[in-house]
């Protein structure tokens, strides 16, 4: 942990970091909102989020592979409304919201928890996952344009296609 203990982080996000199964993750975190170019006071906010969220799941008793957008998605919705954890941790929905959707990239992108399961039929998800390996790989595109063409052809497919229709 040998970048996060760079930051200055609330006393109560350093220790809710300490013995759970995010702190494995929290210098790769670092380095992965580093390389991606954000100031040191949004990184600080994000790593107090994931802190807040580190210990909310260690007392909810959710392991690393449960982590997932349900256990993200009760923490925003049932757990923030009511947090009377210490006074200092990071409460704003849209900042906290940031900052885990970053944490899933990446312990997705390493292996650490499972992909995220498609709520599409498999027959979209298929023709989705085909679309994006040729837009990435093929035509070069960054990710916020693969990003919105994904979404129009997504929802074309399953207007046209996912009911049952011809």
């Amino acid at each position: 942990m040998a970048e996060l203990a760079r930051w200055r982080l609330a006393r109560a996000s350093r220790d809710w970091f300490s013995d759970t199964e995010l702190s494995f993750s929290a210098d790769a975190y670092v380095r992965y909102l580093n390389e991606r170019g954000y100031s040191p006071q949004t990184l600080a906010v994000y790593l107090e989020s994931v802190a807040h969220f580190a210990h909310w799941s260690t007392r909810q008793r959710i392991g690393l592979a449960e982590i997932n957008e349900d256990a993200v998605g009760r923490f925003l919705n049932q757990h923030l409304p009511i947090c009377r954890c210490a006074r200092r941790c990071q409460r704003t929905r849209h900042g906290v919201r940031a900052a885990l959707v970053h944490l899933l990239k990446l312990l997705r992108a390493g292996g650490r928890i499972a992909p995220r399961k498609s709520a599409d039929p498999a027959t979209v998800a298929e023709e989705i996952h085909c679309f994006e390996h040729y837009l990435e790989q093929v035509c070069g595109l960054s990710p916020v344009t693969c990003r919105v063409r994904l979404q129009r052809v997504r929802a074309f497919l399953l207007d046209g296609f996912a009911a049952g229709h011809s």
